[in-house]
């Protein structure tokens, strides 16, 4: 350890220079992944920063029960936190 590093570390965060979200995508049942809509629509979000995807077309995908078998992830990244909040909406 090193104390001095420690007492470095601010008291107070820095203020945000954006907004972010992180959409945990979910399938509501199991079965073949046919196609992926909605991709291209998420890919061209304000906010888009990242996705990634745990299954592809013609795989099986289970039903989500924990975050361990959702089918990916989107992380959402703004200076405006309504749309992030938007985007997320439009995610979800």
């Amino acid at each position: 350890l090193r104390p001095a590093a420690f007492d470095e570390v601010p008291l107070v965060p820095a203020p945000l220079k954006k907004f972010g979200r992180e959409v945990f995508l979910v399938a509501h049942e199991a079965g073949e992944v046919k196609t992926l809509p909605g991709v291209d629509i998420i890919r061209a979000l304000p906010s888009f920063a990242h996705m990634e995807l745990h299954c592809q077309a013609g795989q099986w995908q289970d039903k989500t029960v924990d975050c361990f078998t959702r089918p990916g992830a989107v992380q959402l990244v703004h200076e405006s936190e309504e749309v992030v909040n938007n985007d997320y909406d439009t995610t979800r």
